[in-house]
């Protein structure tokens, strides 16, 4: 989890929060049209307490979100482009039965 640390002046910190941990709610994300495969969900924090082994070290500033956010690109397209796939086979099929 990505966090404004107030203690640190609002510095951009990541940190580690255990499920379950008192304030911390996951509601899943079910009946998705679209990558069903991935579990989603909403998560809320209200008055979690984080203790300060679960700080990670390296997950100081903008930059460490950034090099997460990188690594997930390639992935992120992936899903792109096979979900493009997906669309024109189903419109492919749907085409053949019309015709």
């Amino acid at each position: 989890m990505f966090a404004k640390n107030e203690e640190e002046n609002n510095t951009i910190q990541a940190f580690v929060i255990e499920n379950p941990s008192e304030g911390l709610q996951i509601k899943s994300i079910n009946h998705k049209f679209s990558l069903r495969c991935a579990t989603n969900g909403n998560i809320s924090l209200k008055n979690v307490f984080v203790p300060e082994e679960n700080r990670l070290e390296y997950g100081t500033d903008f930059m460490g979100t950034i090099i997460v956010l990188m690594k997930a690109r390639l992935g992120v397209a992936w899903m792109a482009a096979a979900a493009s796939v997906g669309a024109y086979e189903e419109c492919l099929k749907y085409c053949m039965k019309r015709h």
